[in-house]
């Protein structure tokens, strides 16, 4: 069995601690610590868990112990972005998530997991990419 290599966002990392997400998110990081998921962290990621509360960045950090691969914000990441932010795929407003999306793609992540139903794991923006 392959496994899944899967790019977090930081929504995810934030659910492990939120009522609304806990349970998907504890039964999702399971997957993590047995293996069945590889989660791919990037820059973006690990900067914006440094203004997280204390216990989401010990879960970052447990992550990246454990082997999560972190990737940089390459020159191919940020072209990628741009092409999406052109194509109005994202608008310029979630700039950020689109690069969350041009560094999981670049990466050839297997999924992005994210609890940011509004924008990002929308259906039409998960077909426009």
């Amino acid at each position: 069995m392959n496994t899944l290599r899967a790019y977090l966002d930081t929504s995810v990392l934030g659910g492990y601690f939120d009522r609304a997400f806990e349970a998907d998110t504890v039964a999702f990081i399971e997957c993590v610590q047995t293996r069945k998921v590889s989660p791919l962290l990037s820059d973006i990621v690990l900067g914006e868990i440094s203004r997280a509360p204390e216990p989401v960045q010990r879960l970052l950090a447990a992550l990246i112990e454990g082997g999560a691969e972190v990737l940089p914000v390459s020159e191919e990441a940020v072209l990628l972005q741009e092409a999406y932010l052109e194509s109005n795929t994202l608008t310029r407003r979630w700039s950020e998530d689109a690069l969350h999306v041009a560094i999981a793609t670049v990466a050839r992540a297997d999924v992005l997991v994210s609890w940011n139903f509004k924008h990002l794991v929308d259906p039409r923006t998960c077909a426009r990419v």
